[in-house]
This record gives C-alpha cells, structure tokens and sequence, in this order.
C-alpha cells in the first residue's frame, strides 16, 4: 500500500509555496497581530466541484478554488483570535476556508479559495 504522506514531499508530486500566517492578541486594551512566513511543501491541485458545494458558504461557491495536500500544519480561522492561513502559490494568494488534520495519515488537507491581493 502507498503510504500518501511520502508523495506529499516527492518532487515528482509536491511543490514549493507558502504560508503566511497572522496571530493577534490583545496587550493593555491594543489588539496587535504578528505576521509569520512559513515555506512549505505539497501537493496542490484544482478543488473538486464536489468538495467546494460541500463546505462552501452558498455565496463563496464561484471562484479559484485549490486543495492543498501538506505535512505543514494549515490553520482554519475561528473567526476569533486565530486568522485563517493564507497560501501563497506561483504567484497568487488563497485564503483558507477549511482545513483537516489527517493525524493518523501524517498530513493536512485544506481547502482555499484565491483572491486579490491589495497593496
């Protein structure tokens, strides 16, 4: 049996993008935020149309739509303190909308949706 965590850094498979995570907290009544850059490596293909009509909020179905396969953790927002991860690949951002950590696999699977990034 294929043991899918190893394909996930083959380079014949994955290829190199990158997280940018954001992390904020409150300090004396001032919400700041800390912005980290994380290169990663994975298998990243175009989402199924299938998967986008599972989660996907019924006005956030249309759009560039890409899944992620990684040994990186990719974080999901809580719409709270943690902020959903961005990927940045070939050129292009996705914010993730949601995102699954296969423990017993050794990867995670996330779902993003691409955007427009403002200077």
């Amino acid at each position: 049996m294929i043991e899918i965590s190893d394909l996930l850094e083959d380079p014949d498979f994955a290829q190199g993008f990158t997280i940018r995570r954001q992390t904020g907290s409150f300090t004396e009544g001032d919400f700041s935020t800390v912005d980290t850059v994380i290169p990663a490596v994975g298998v990243i293909q175009p989402a199924s149309s299938q998967d986008v009509l599972t989660f996907a909020p019924e006005g956030e179905r249309q759009g560039n739509w890409i899944t992620i396969y990684c040994k990186q953790e990719i974080r999901q927002g809580d719409g709270q303190d943690i902020f959903s991860d961005v990927i940045v690949w070939q050129g292009s951002y996705f914010r993730v909308a949601q995102a699954k950590h296969w423990e017993t696999q050794g990867y995670y699977r996330a779902w993003a949706r691409g955007f427009a990034k403002k200077e």
